[in-house]
């Protein structure tokens, strides 16, 4: 992306990432995200969701941002995880996109 964090963004890209950025930050969910991003990684099982949230929420420390702006293919990871739990993003975006 090109984009530090520290200086405000300079194209629609940076816009975009620093949205989904400032979304994690302040959404109450964001140990939902990071659980998710770690289960599509296959560093836990779809089995084990309770305890890939419990892991989460142990390691929040406000570094979540920047934690997942450095993993690549992060979009993926995030929608590979939910498909473990059952869940589409194609289904969710039928008559929403």
């Amino acid at each position: 992306l090109g984009w530090d964090m520290k200086s405000a963004p300079a194209n629609s890209l940076q816009w975009s990432a620093w949205s989904f950025c400032f979304a994690i930050e302040t959404a109450m969910r964001k140990g939902e995200v990071l659980a998710l991003v770690w289960l599509g990684r296959g560093d836990y099982e779809a089995t084990e969701w309770a305890a890939t949230l419990a892991a989460a929420a142990e390691r929040h420390n406000r570094r979540e941002t920047g934690y997942l702006l450095g993993i690549p293919q992060l979009g993926d990871l995030i929608e590979d995880g939910m498909a473990l739990l059952g869940y589409s993003c194609e289904d969710y975006e039928i008559n929403r996109l």
